[in-house]
């Protein structure tokens, strides 16, 4: 049995693993974000966010799934004499997942290819290509949801750096792509979509011959264990609420956008879309790290130790997000204007700043859901959820019906949803775990996380107040914001064992007292 020492360094090397993989990924992301934009036009940019939206919100049922998938991985593994289960379990998942693709595949073809032809305000030039795009994403998402279960042993092993060499091998392929997308002749907007497919096919077969190779659980063997089935069903069961709702929230939202606003509208909510794209993945990579530790811990009974491990996890993971949403946030008419150039859609800049607000709620949101989900009592909390998610829709569709103005009072109404679905899981954390401390977790963790953002954006401010737009404003920007979130991270978020701890292995580096 690894010790919490050993845990806790294995939560850090796949911490800075995860960290890599997104900094490569957000700066390719920003940069073939912006070739696409100007290669595609306006239009067709938003197109494409509309039409592939559709069938991402099939794929809720899938997202369930994987949820599940993960945790019974983390649970066999921490039993040391279940490899037999674990195999089953896998083979059974998978089996499960080659369902789900076709029930997607049967609902992107008949409900969503109804609301293609019938609902979709489509300009009458582009139904043929919307409709290449729509049958490409499709299979996209088919192949998606057949490569979950492999995601899924590769992080409940915790080969983190596998993860991520993978993934900057994806986006890697992302550059191909916009190379293609300039020199090809043809349909830039269905040409995009093919060489999207065709980067999903080529990581689907990396991930499948890693985990065959490496894992002897994966190899696929046609199994159907109605005790394991029905228990991981089960538990995805009511998680369906949670994924429907959240699904339809952050996708939803611009299929009602472009009922009632034009197609620069959706531009404008693609490209914040975009960002939050980019940027929320900082947030979940460290989340991916403490995951299989927090179910770990929780199977053990150690919830003294999962408490500890929450507390770290909101701590890093917020603060490192700050990191890369403050600035943005400040200056987001400069970064805009650096990433896209004079091709901004209206709304854009306010769709940003609300969508990046929303990122650093979303991530303690997330967090909760690890407790609650290493209990496995779900029931409540996805019902709640549900329920606060279908608001956000049916409000923000009412207030556009009847004013038709301010396309980002969604975007208000996703950031209060996030404040309530915060509140609803904290309660629900203290019911069910009843040796789980809520007031630990509030005291250490997010008032922690609240004094340093609150205190690190005061020199920032003032910055942006005091100087220029341009280049030379967001270089000081940043640069003050990094030692300044830095200094406070130091001081607050961390133990003043970890801070000496710190202290001596630098001295020791520098060969400080020699």
């Amino acid at each position: 049995m690894p010790t919490v020492r050993e845990n806790n360094k294995r939560i850090a090397k796949n911490t800075i693993y995860l960290y890599i993989r997104m900094l490569f990924n957000m700066a390719v992301s920003l940069y073939t974000s912006r070739v696409v934009l100007a290669t595609l036009g306006i239009d067709d940019y938003g197109l494409n966010a509309v039409v592939t939206s559709v069938v991402t919100m099939f794929s809720f049922i899938n997202s369930s799934m994987a949820n599940a998938t993960s945790r019974f991985f983390s649970v066999e593994l921490s039993d040391s004499g279940g490899f037999n289960k674990l195999k089953q379990t896998f083979s059974s998942v998978l089996t499960v997942h080659f369902l789900i693709a076709i029930l997607v595949l049967c609902l992107g073809e008949t409900i969503g290819l109804w609301w293609l032809e019938h609902e979709a305000v489509i300009p009458q030039e582009r139904m043929t290509a919307a409709r290449w795009v729509y049958q490409i994403s499709i299979i996209t998402s088919v192949l998606t949801i057949i490569q979950t279960p492999y995601n899924s042993a590769i992080m409940s092993h915790e080969k983190m750096n596998v993860y991520a060499y993978i993934e900057i091998a994806k986006t890697s392929l992302k550059l191909i792509i916009v190379y293609l997308l300039i020199i090809g002749h043809f349909d830039k907007l269905i040409l995009y979509a093919f060489l999207t497919l065709a980067v999903t096919i080529i990581i689907s077969i990396v991930y499948y011959v890693y985990c065959v190779k490496h894992f002897e659980e994966c190899r696929y063997k046609f199994t159907w264990n109605k005790d394991i089935i029905k228990h991981v069903v089960s538990f995805s069961g009511w998680d369906l609420f949670g994924n429907l709702g959240n699904f339809a929230k952050l996708n939803g939202l611009n299929i009602i956008l472009n009922l009632f606003f034009l197609s620069y509208v959706n531009a404008a909510f693609a490209i914040s879309f975009q960002v939050r794209s980019v940027l929320s993945p900082l947030a979940y990579s460290i989340l991916l790290s403490f995951t299989p530790q927090i179910i770990k811990y929780y199977a053990d009974d150690n919830i003294q130790q999962m408490q500890n491990l929450m507390n770290n996890a909101v701590k890093f993971s917020s603060c490192l997000l700050f990191l890369a949403v403050l600035p943005i946030i400040l200056d987001t008419d400069f970064v805009l204007h650096l990433w896209l150039g004079d091709k901004v859609p209206a709304f854009t800049n306010i769709f940003v700043k609300l969508y990046l607000i929303s990122i650093l709620m979303e991530n303690i949101s997330n967090l909760l859901f690890r407790p609650i989900h290493a209990d496995g009592r779900l029931k409540k909390m996805t019902i709640s959820t549900f329920v606060v998610d279908m608001i956000v829709i049916f409000s923000s569709y009412f207030f556009y019906k009847y004013t038709k103005s301010f396309p980002p009072f969604c975007l208000i109404m996703v950031n209060l949803s996030f404040i309530v679905i915060i509140a609803i899981k904290l309660i629900l954390i203290g019911y069910q775990i009843k040796r789980y401390s809520i007031r630990d977790f509030i005291h250490n963790g997010m008032l922690v996380v609240f004094k340093i953002f609150l205190l690190s954006s005061i020199l920032p401010v003032m910055t942006i107040l005091l100087l220029d737009e341009g280049l030379f404003r967001f270089i000081i920007l940043m640069t003050v914001f990094i030692l300044s979130l830095g200094f406070f991270f130091f001081r607050l978020a961390l133990t003043h064992q970890m801070r000496i701890k710190i202290i001596q292995g630098i001295s020791s580096k520098l060969n400080f007292g020699k």
